[in-house]
């Protein structure tokens, strides 16, 4: 498979299958960094959203909708593999506010989120509306950073499916945009105080 051309993304580059990376075929795990504009990061939806978010693209079949919600779910059981990578997660505030499925959907998944970030192996930092324009707002990504000297992965989300591009460049320079997301995003417990914040909203709108 190849990724296509434009603006900051190669061509004729190899691209891996995301179930090379979870089967368990690479000799250590990777460190998982994710970036995500509009939408809870894929391990760590729950099934009525990734259901929603399914059911909102249109270009998925019915009979798929679960499928997909199900495969989903399986992968985040990698984290929990005793030789299963970390994850961080920056999420975009935006993507906490984006009423996906219904208030209801919005604030058990925010709620969900929550206990994952209590996971001795994952990480959510929240990049605050307050923040302004950043670096990345212009698109989510996902680095599968492996030990030296295994070649690191980007992993770009498309609309039907995820690509996966096997580059030094171009992991290093999306490893420097991670670096700074870090350093724009609130701190573990400021984030965690404001996904509970907006999950409230969500649970105030779906009572009303």
């Amino acid at each position: 498979m190849i990724v296509p051309g434009g603006r900051d993304r190669p061509s004729n580059r190899r691209v891996t299958d995301i179930r090379r990376l979870c089967a368990g075929l690479r000799p250590r795990p990777p460190r998982i960094r994710t970036y995500e504009v509009v939408l809870i990061p894929g391990l760590l939806q729950t099934p009525d959203y990734a259901a929603a978010v399914s059911r909102a693209s249109q270009i998925v079949s019915l009979a798929d909708i679960d499928r997909k919600a199900e495969s989903r779910m399986l992968r985040r059981q990698v984290l929990d593999a005793p030789r299963g990578p970390n994850l961080t997660a920056v999420i975009d505030e935006a993507a906490l506010r984006k009423v996906v499925g219904s208030h209801e959907v919005m604030a058990a998944q925010l709620r969900f989120l929550m206990g994952m970030a209590a996971h001795y192996k994952v990480t959510v930092l929240v990049v605050s509306d307050e923040t302004g324009a950043h670096t990345a707002m212009d698109g989510a990504f996902t680095l599968f950073d492996f030990p030296r000297p295994e070649p690191g992965i980007v992993s770009i989300p498309t609309g039907l499916e995820a690509l996966y591009v096997e580059d030094s460049a171009y992991f290093d320079r999306h490893a420097l945009i991670s670096d700074a997301l870090l350093n724009l995003a609130l701190g573990p417990e400021p984030s965690l105080a404001l996904i509970s914040s907006i999950a409230d909203g969500h649970d105030r709108r779906a009572d009303s």
